[in-house]
């Protein structure tokens, strides 16, 4: 039995979703784990109102571009100490990631990665 367990928000209430999460909440958030994104996910659109946060375990089914955009997100959280990344397939198998704009996280401490990096020379 796989332990992936996923839960979508529907397209017609994505939009109260954000607008309930936009106050202090977000941006006072300090730690955010276990989320999931992919290209449906309202997530992308939150990240950048997490001005505060420390900790984020994400794991994620994004094509190369998709992560592309995803590392812009996240390179804009100044705060970021520890990041957890997982790229996965439906069955939660390693994909490709992609870290190549990643080295603006000036206080990055603790990087986890899970995928199939494309450089690993990185």
């Amino acid at each position: 039995m796989n332990g992936i367990y996923r839960s979508k928000i529907a397209p017609q209430h994505r939009g109260n979703f954000l607008n309930h999460l936009r106050g202090n909440l977000l941006q006072n958030l300090q730690a955010l784990w276990g989320a999931f994104m992919d290209n449906d996910s309202p997530l992308k659109d939150a990240l950048k109102l997490l001005k505060n946060l420390r900790k984020l375990e994400l794991a994620f089914q994004l094509d190369l571009s998709q992560q592309n955009e995803l590392a812009k997100s996240l390179v804009e959280l100044n705060h970021i100490q520890t990041l957890k990344l997982k790229s996965i397939d439906e069955m939660g198998r390693p994909q490709d990631i992609d870290l190549n704009h990643l080295s603006g996280l000036v206080n990055l401490s603790d990087l986890y990665l899970f995928g199939k990096l494309l450089k690993p020379s990185i």
